[in-house]
């Protein structure tokens, strides 16, 4: 497993989502935009500059199988040759970690988040591999405000 001479193997992607019903009726505007083609984010207020990432998503939803396929499925292939992977989502309260991942309610025509394909996917290719036996592990955690809660317990 070696690994000498790889690309980098951190990528970084920007899932912009929708605004909610809440921001909706407040009267909120979007206040950054996509640019997928130049992989950019962009801040309309001010200059306009653009941020570039490895990958940048949009908030139409209609990105959720190209998420996954982008980010998600490279990590399944990994994680089938033996190696570790890690999905990390990072930012403030609000701003659509769990939208991204799809660990809250989901609602009727809502995508299916990066989470649930990208296990889903590792389980069922493993299934398919019957003439081999397999040990994985799974760990799903969330950490606010300090504390540490297990999102795969049932308690």
């Amino acid at each position: 497993m070696d690994r000498e001479g790889a690309e980098c193997t951190v990528k970084v992607a920007v899932h912009v989502r929708p605004l909610i019903e809440k921001e909706e009726s407040e009267g909120c505007e979007k206040c950054v935009f996509v640019k997928p083609q130049e992989q950019d984010v962009v801040y309309p207020r001010g200059s306009g500059q653009g941020f570039p990432f490895d990958y940048v998503f949009g908030s139409d939803g209609r990105d959720s199988l190209t998420l996954h396929d982008v980010c998600g499925r490279p990590l399944v292939e990994e994680v089938l040759k033996g190696f570790n992977a890690t999905i990390l989502a990072y930012g403030q309260t609000g701003s659509g970690k769990t939208y991204t991942m799809g660990t809250g309610v989901t609602r009727l025509g809502q995508p299916e988040g990066l989470a649930n394909k990208t296990i889903r996917e590792v389980f069922s290719r493993l299934s398919q591999a019957s003439d081999r036996s397999w040990k994985a592990s799974v760990s799903f955690v969330e950490l606010h405000r300090e504390e540490i809660r297990d999102l795969l317990s049932t308690n």
